[in-house]
């Protein structure tokens, strides 16, 4: 883990949330096949909990986005 950087400070991983919300999931297979998931998720549950990103569920599935959605998606 030396050397590493924090989730939500790698590139791939900020560039893929501004697009809008996005499947746990798939976010981690993307930006960080390299960890197991559940250390992943385990990592994401503490930025939920922060408030640093939000956790929206949608079709049995856990999305990510940044506060505030990301793109606009027609709410208010």
């Amino acid at each position: 883990m030396v050397g590493r950087k924090p989730i939500l400070e790698r590139p791939e991983v900020i560039s893929a949330l501004k697009d809008g919300p996005k499947p746990l999931t798939d976010l981690w297979r993307e930006t960080s096949p390299d960890v197991a998931y559940q250390s992943f998720r385990q990592r994401v549950e503490r930025l939920i909990n922060s408030g640093q990103v939000e956790r929206v569920v949608k079709y049995n599935r856990i999305f990510l986005s940044l506060p505030g959605g990301g793109r606009s998606n027609g709410r208010k």
